[in-house]
């Protein structure tokens, strides 16, 4: 099974010698992967996730009527639901 693996121009080289244009079917594919790239995605930095969570977590603390000892529960869901919105 001896596969030998042309370089890419190599292979650019004897597609289009073969009459074929690949160069377009390329140029569509690196416009493509472009888009996928700038698609818009939060990038949140750690400081602003844990002062979400944190936020987060004290509106859970107020709901569940300042109750106190469920703070690691509160800030575990809290982050879960910072973390589902990134």
């Amino acid at each position: 099974m001896n596969r030998t693996v042309k370089p890419r121009s190599a292979a650019r080289k004897s597609v289009v010698a073969k009459g074929k244009t690949s160069l377009k079917k390329s140029a569509k594919t690196t416009a493509t992967k472009k888009i996928r790239r700038e698609s818009p995605v939060k990038k949140l930095s750690v400081k602003e996730i844990q002062a979400r969570t944190a936020q987060r977590a004290y509106e859970i603390f107020e709901q569940r009527g300042h109750s106190h000892g469920n703070d690691f529960n509160d800030w575990v869901e809290a982050e879960k639901m910072v973390l589902a919105e990134v």
